[in-house]
C-alpha cells in the first residue's frame, strides 16, 4: 500500500470496517481485502472452552482487571526503555489518555459474549491494530528511527 501509493485511500475506507460479516468497501485495494480475509477468522487450534473461561474471570473481576491495566501494565510499558523509545518516537508519550481509552475499548469489544462471531467489533479492531503496527514498524524502518540491533523488532508481538 505505501509502494502504492494507496495509503490514504486505504484509511479512508477502513473507516467503514467495523464489523464482523459486513461487506467490505468498493475500492479497497486487493491486497487489503486479502488481509482482512487471511485474519477475519481466529485459527482452527483456538479452545472455545477456555475462551469463554477467561471471558468469564474477566467479567467476574472486571473493575480489578481493568483498574490493574490502567494503573499498573499500561504505565508500566512507560518504563521499559524499548517501549518507552518506541512511545516517543510515535508521539505516544503525548497522548497517554488516547492509548489508554483505546486499549480500554480494545479489551471491552474482547469480552463481549460473541466477540468472535457476525455483527462483533473485536475482529476489525484486532485487525486495524495490527496494521496500524505494522504501519509504525514500516516508517520507523524507512526513517531510519529505530534500531534493531539493540531494541529489537518495534511493536513485536511480545510487546
Amino acid at each position: 500500500l505505501f509502494d502504492r501509493g494507496e495509503v490514504g485511500k486505504f484509511n479512508t475506507l477502513m473507516r467503514y470496517v467495523s464489523t464482523v460479516g459486513s461487506p467490505l468497501p468498493d475500492g479497497l485495494p486487493e491486497v487489503a481485502r486479502e488481509y482482512l480475509a487471511a485474519t477475519s477468522a481466529p485459527p482452527s487450534w483456538v479452545d472455545w472452552s477456555q475462551m469463554e473461561k477467561a471471558r468469564l474471570f474477566f467479567i467476574d473481576n472486571n473493575v480489578h482487571i481493568s483498574t490493574a491495566l490502567s494503573f499498573a501494565a499500561m504505565p508500566a510499558c512507560y518504563l521499559v526503555p524499548p517501549v518507552a523509545r518506541l512511545l516517543g518516537a510515535t508521539h505516544g508519550l503525548k497522548y497517554p489518555s488516547k492509548r489508554m481509552a483505546e486499549t480500554g475499548q480494545f479489551t471491552v469489544y474482547l469480552m463481549q459474549p460473541g466477540a468472535f462471531e457476525a455483527g462483533s467489533r473485536f475482529i476489525p479492531a484486532a485487525q486495524k491494530v495490527r496494521l496500524l503496527h505494522a504501519s509504525i514498524r514500516h516508517h520507523l524502518r524507512r526513517e531510519n528511527r529505530w534500531d534493531e540491533a539493540e531494541s529489537g523488532t518495534p511493536i513485536c508481538q511480545e510487546d
